[in-house]
């Protein structure tokens, strides 16, 4: 897939050519180093960015993928980093590509799409997870953790269990003031 980086230098060589062909002619030699310097110092710039952009792993920020055939994986690995990853789709939400050199399988439930400021349709994963994770419902847990005081699902489970007396209002999705 041609990518904007190989657009940009493509256009940063053709736009080379006018320059070379006057640094051929006939001028002074202070000019002809000044030319050379300047292109010169731009082509290590375009190179550094062009450097980052692949090294940081941001091409699906910046290009766009066939949402047919490809999602992108917004992966947080086992040690908390972000890990932006393009990956192919299998059948059945399941999508196939690589965590640390072996082939992985993450199941795409749909319940949770992220949409990319460019338009790619990503999916949040985590290492440990066999499928994508859903954000609504961590807030939910969170909103039952803060109104029945307690820190963790077990807590809540042991509170229940003990007191018959966890309070949560949560509406599934469709139902509200609107419904």
């Amino acid at each position: 897939m041609i990518g904007q980086q190989s657009v940009t230098a493509f256009l940063y060589a053709v736009g080379l050519i006018p320059l070379m062909i006057a640094f051929a002619g006939p001028t002074h030699i202070f000019v002809k180093i000044m030319i050379f310097c300047s292109i010169l110092i731009t082509i290590m710039a375009l190179g550094w960015i062009l450097y980052l952009i692949s090294h940081n792993r941001l091409s699906p920020f910046i290009n766009r993928i066939s949402p047919e055939d490809e999602v992108v994986w917004l992966r947080i690995t086992k040690n908390n980093m972000f890990a932006p990853q393009v990956v192919k789709k299998g059948v059945y939400g399941q999508t196939k590509g690589v965590i640390h050199g072996k082939k992985a399988d993450v199941i795409d439930k749909g319940d949770y799409t992220v949409n990319l400021i460019n338009g790619n349709k990503a999916i949040i994963v985590m290492d440990m997870l066999s499928h994508n994770v859903n954000l609504e419902h961590a807030a939910a847990w969170k909103k039952i953790f803060d109104k029945n005081n307690v820190g963790s699902a077990k807590e809540a489970y042991e509170k229940t269990k003990t007191k018959k007396k966890l309070r949560f209002t949560l509406k599934p999705k469709g139902e509200g003031k609107d419904a």
